[in-house]
């Protein structure tokens, strides 16, 4: 119990919405690029490069998402994996 005359202080946690995550699908097509997002049937991005892609997938997801998130929804890329096959 603490002393008389002393305050114990709470200070709110921060709230922080749960995060989505998403994998796309990457595929080059004559020297470009397109990703398809599984989880959000008809989202898709394409770019002429790597970075052009990652920039529109990350508008194109955030579109996919507006009216199923409360205010303004945030996106970016965390994660780019590339498989090779032989």
């Amino acid at each position: 119990m603490p002393e008389k005359g002393w305050v114990r202080r709470f200070r709110p946690a921060r709230f922080q919405a749960p995060s989505l995550e998403y994998r796309a699908i990457i595929h080059e097509e004559d020297g470009s690029y397109w990703a398809e997002v599984k989880e959000l049937p008809g989202c898709f991005a394409s770019g002429a490069n790597l970075d052009e892609l990652k920039d529109a997938l990350v508008e194109a997801i955030t579109m996919c998402i507006e009216d199923d998130v409360k205010g303004t929804p945030s996106a970016h890329v965390d994660e780019m994996r590339v498989l090779v096959s032989a």
